[in-house]
């Protein structure tokens, strides 16, 4: 599994994946992000996306705004380390705090990289 910068071309195949977890526009938000040449990344199988993770930047302050794996490759380790690449990603452009605005089911995905958990919001310093 190989993870890099999406590209504007991947959008469909993206979207698909999306679909299945998030409402319309929220997806339309993460094209936005996408458009913007910076912050979106896929996983990829044998040149397949299976996976992808967005965020943005501002500050010092990073929101990672998505994550999705495809169902059949759930339960592999593919989110965390698309998880870890993003986190990674905002370090090294000098972040220090990412925030993910949840639903409590899946914190524990989350806590696993050392985030916790303030109302709705994931937080975790960098």
């Amino acid at each position: 599994m190989k993870i890099k910068k999406a590209k504007l071309n991947e959008w469909e195949e993206i979207k698909k994946i999306l679909k299945r977890d998030f409402k319309k526009e929220d997806i339309n938000d993460i094209k936005m992000i996408l458009e913007s040449g910076d912050g979106c990344f896929v996983a990829t199988i044998n040149n397949k996306i299976i996976g992808t993770v967005s965020g943005h930047y501002h500050g010092k302050e990073a929101n990672i705004e998505q994550i999705a794996v495809l169902p059949e490759y759930r339960g592999k380790g593919i989110g965390l380390k698309l998880l870890r690449y993003i986190i990674n990603y905002f370090k090294k452009k000098g972040e220090k705090i990412v925030y993910a605005d949840i639903d409590k089911k899946v914190f524990p995905f989350y806590k696993q990289l050392g985030f916790y958990m303030n109302h709705k919001i994931a937080i975790k310093e960098i």
